[in-house]
Order: structure tokens, then sequence, then C-alpha cells
């Protein structure tokens, strides 16, 4: 028998009072979809999203670790991570899903993008949206080896700008500026 448990990693609040997580289940049988759960302000799941209140979405062969959410204007939800394939390594992932759950078909490949930068550890940490629509993700990978990386994507999540390196230490990051700058806290 398969148990999990659902990991928290980001939240969102909607302006309607609705909570929203990202994380991943945690099970026994060694593999983590991302999956996403809306919340009522009374804390119950709520059935309008997906119509259990929750979307699990498997990308990778084994793991898949959200780490970061937005809420656009529209009330589409975007999730960033890891999703990691067996002999491949890792890709950064961003998943944009409607307001009821189901997974956008207008953005990347059916609502998902997953961007294997190197031949090794490539991962999705936050994300932010320009003033402009555009989608920010700030992420780490080899093909800058020990440096953050941001990575630039269109509404319809296609790349806009090629990575670019940016030395940052480790610490929280959250970019949020309309002309794409990067606060460090």
């Amino acid at each position: 028998m398969i148990t999990s448990r659902f990991e928290v990693e980001a939240t969102a609040l909607q302006s309607d009072g609705k909570l929203v997580a990202a994380g991943f289940f945690v099970t026994d049988d060694d593999s983590s979809p991302f999956v996403v759960a809306r919340f009522n302000p009374d804390g119950s799941l709520d059935a309008s999203f997906n119509t259990d209140g929750m979307v699990a979405t498997r990308v990778g062969t084994c793991d898949d670790q959200a780490s970061g959410i937005a809420i656009q204007p529209d009330g589409k939800i975007l999730v960033v991570g890891t999703s990691y394939n067996v002999g491949e390594g890792s890709g950064i992932t961003v998943l944009r899903y409607l307001g009821d759950g189901h997974q956008d078909s207008t953005f990347g490949d059916l609502g998902i993008v997953r961007l294997g930068l190197s031949s090794g550890y490539d991962q999705g940490q936050v994300l932010s949206l320009a003033e402009d629509g555009t989608i920010v993700v700030v992420g780490e990978s080899g093909l800058f080896p020990h440096q953050r990386i941001a990575l630039i994507l269109d509404g319809h999540g296609k790349i806009a700008e090629q990575p670019k390196p940016y030395p940052m230490p480790k610490s929280a990051l959250l970019p949020t500026q309309p002309d794409y700058r990067v606060e460090v806290f």
C-alpha cells in the first residue's frame, strides 16, 4: 500500500481570500508529483478547484518538487519547481493552472514548461510576474555552476530571454521589479 503526505513549499493568497498552496506529495514508493491545493477562508479544501480541492501533476520520471507560486491577475496559477528524470538529471519546471484547477493548455506543452538547461542539475526556485505579464523565474543551473540564474518567459511559456547568471548569495530571493531586477533579502 502506498501512503503519502502533502508537503507545502509555497503559498499565495487570492483576492477572494482563498489560499493556494504548492508543494509535493511525499510517498513511500520514492516518487512525488507536483501538488496544488486551494483552501477556503475557513480552512476547508475548495471543492470548486479540480472537484476535490487538489490537483497532482507528474512531470518527471521520479520526483517533482514545487518551490514557488504566483497568482496572475486573471486568476491563473503559476507554480515553479524542479522535476527529476532518472538518468537525465533535473529540469526547471513551470506549470500553469486555470482558476478551476485544470492545466492551462495555452501555456507551454499542455500547461507545462520543463527546461533542462544543462546535462545535470537545474532547479527552479521562485517566480514572479512583471507588469507586462512576463514571468521571471529564478533558480540554479549546471549551465552556470554555483550561480543563480534568471529566466524570462512570455505569457505562453516561451523563453523570452536566454538564461543569465546572477551571482547572488543563497538568501531568500523575490523577483518583483517591473524591469526584472531581482531583490535579495
